[in-house]
């Protein structure tokens, strides 16, 4: 149970957070925001993972999928808009804090600074977990 409650929270904050990019902005194939998050949870695990083995090659890699992740689609975007009004640059600002803090990861895994690394996955949940208090729940309200 604790696992699934973990991975939620991880997705929710891979969601929302700093790693939904929007389409226009990157050439990826378009998906919902739940599909996005999704998968970020799904890479969040794998960052993770890879961590605890101490395997930085799968940290980068993981970090970069979050970085890199796909968009949502322009009738999603509009809903996001939508949906959070004035909100939807609150949304915007924590994709690109996550995204910014994803991107530093890679580059510390990289580096095989894990001091570094440790810090920037901190960061990268930060913001995800930011996004996820105060915007999940009107992004998936009925």
């Amino acid at each position: 149970m604790k696992k699934h409650a973990y991975l939620a929270i991880l997705a929710l904050a891979a969601a929302l957070a700093g790693t939904v990019a929007l389409a226009g902005d990157h050439h990826h194939a378009t998906k919902t925001l739940k599909e996005v998050m999704v998968g970020l949870g799904t890479e969040m695990t794998h960052l993770q993972e890879a961590l605890w083995i101490e395997d930085l090659d799968k940290v980068n890699t993981a970090a970069t999928a979050i970085a890199e992740h796909p968009h949502v689609g322009p009738a999603e975007k509009a809903r996001i808009e939508r949906v959070l009004g004035s909100g939807f640059t609150e949304f915007v600002q924590a994709d690109r804090r996550v995204h910014d803090a994803a991107v530093r990861l890679a580059a510390a895994a990289e580096k095989r600074d894990v001091d570094e690394v440790v810090k920037e996955l901190a960061e990268v949940q930060a913001g995800c977990v930011a996004c996820h208090t105060s915007l999940r729940k009107r992004l998936t309200a009925p």
